[in-house]
């Protein structure tokens, strides 16, 4: 992460995973961080601000896979570029353009990400990585990134974190 970490807060800011990963981190290190307008203008909002992070949790990533996979399947031009190797490159395009541009991470927390969901979003073309943590622990104990990336994990444990497993 560097200064040029631009963050749209979507989720409540009471939360410690918001507060921290998604507000003090990216103000510290000198990064901006936009505020959705509401849950129903994300799309606009990311189009808007042209962000290239935002934390949500499953269920809001469920929404925006069904919505894309929605959008292909209602159009049959759509679905036959997508299902065509060199075309489909195009469709992927549009639809990271549409959220947010080609630099858009998205992260997921606060709950297991459906590995199905996640393997949808990344064949749309989407970068989608999956934490674990809890506010007893601080927002997060491991998480996937660039380097480790597996579907269904959620990642390594971070640096300096120690994690056992008890009966």
């Amino acid at each position: 992460l560097t200064d040029k970490v631009h963050m749209l807060s979507v989720l409540p800011i009471h939360h410690v995973f918001e507060q921290v990963l998604g507000i003090i981190l990216p103000l510290t290190l000198g990064g901006t961080v936009s505020f959705v307008e509401s849950l129903k203008k994300i799309g606009p909002n990311l189009q808007e601000v042209q962000p290239n992070f935002m934390l949500g949790v499953p269920a809001l990533y469920r929404i925006f896979y069904n919505r894309i996979r929605k959008k292909i399947e209602d159009s049959p031009m759509l679905k036959m570029m997508f299902s065509i190797p060199g075309a489909n490159k195009m469709v992927r395009a549009k639809i990271l353009k549409s959220m947010g541009g080609s630099e858009m991470k998205f992260i997921s927390g606060g709950a297991a990400l459906d590995p199905e969901i996640q393997a949808g979003l990344r064949k749309f073309g989407l970068t989608i990585y999956q934490g674990y943590g809890i506010t007893e622990t601080s927002p997060v104990v491991s998480a996937e990134s660039p380097f480790f990336e597996r579907r269904g994990s959620v990642g390594k444990v971070l640096p300096g974190v120690e994690v056992k497993i008890l009966d």
